[in-house]
């Protein structure tokens, strides 16, 4: 199945570098480019997109009101965010607002970028590793963890971003146990979705960035 594909950013070097890289794949189709998220909202309307890659186009505060208000628009859409750089807040905001994808733009884009839009396109959370670096506690002991080995097991996987099914296959059990591991998991961490489980699990430092 081809993942469709949209870009905004501002920088046109940006885009033609993600058109490259888009380029060499035959599981990722590129359907637009817009340098301002305004020009994006007609052709969503006309144009099936699975994932939306937003760069830098404005202010960080135009980012949270512009990601609420697609998340209202469009629910269906993966957004993947494409920045200089991120805060450790900046991603638990962003991740709240519907964000999946968090890659920096100096990271090695050729390897990064495709590699993400897969968890992101299956509605999955992806942490490149120099943003897992500004989350991971590095001048901090571990913490100690309220989960259980088996449920330490599963957010080990998760964070080699497996699917429930992959992960199941991995513990010999079956993807019904899997979810039902992730959803006590998020009660005990107190957030709501899978992919704020590997945000808490890396700031609390119970995975490295190499996952």
């Amino acid at each position: 199945m081809t993942t469709t594909l949209a870009v905004v950013d501002a920088a046109e070097i940006i885009r033609i570098g993600i058109r490259e890289i888009v380029s060499s794949s035959d599981k990722v189709k590129l359907v637009g480019e817009f340098t301002r998220l305004e020009d994006v909202d007609g052709f969503l309307q006309t144009t099936p997109v699975n994932v939306l890659v937003l760069g830098n186009t404005h202010t960080y505060p135009k980012l949270v009101q512009d990601l609420s208000r697609l998340r209202q628009q469009t629910p269906e859409l993966k957004i993947l965010l494409l920045a200089n750089s991120f805060s450790a807040e900046q991603v638990e905001e962003l991740s709240n607002l519907g964000a999946l994808g968090f890659v920096c733009k100096d990271e090695q884009l050729a390897d990064t970028l495709l590699f993400a839009i897969r968890p992101v396109a299956r509605g999955e959370l992806f942490i490149s590793p120099r943003v897992a670096s500004v989350l991971i506690k590095t001048n901090q002991e571990d913490e100690a963890t309220p989960l259980n080995p088996r449920q330490m097991k599963v957010i080990h996987y998760m964070a080699q971003y497996m699917t429930p099914q992959e992960i199941a296959m991995q513990m010999q059990t079956s993807a019904s146990s899997i979810y039902s591991l992730q959803h006590r998991i998020r009660q005990v961490l107190g957030v709501k979705t899978t992919g704020q489980i590997l945000i808490q699990a890396m700031k609390r430092g119970w995975i490295g960035q190499e996952g």
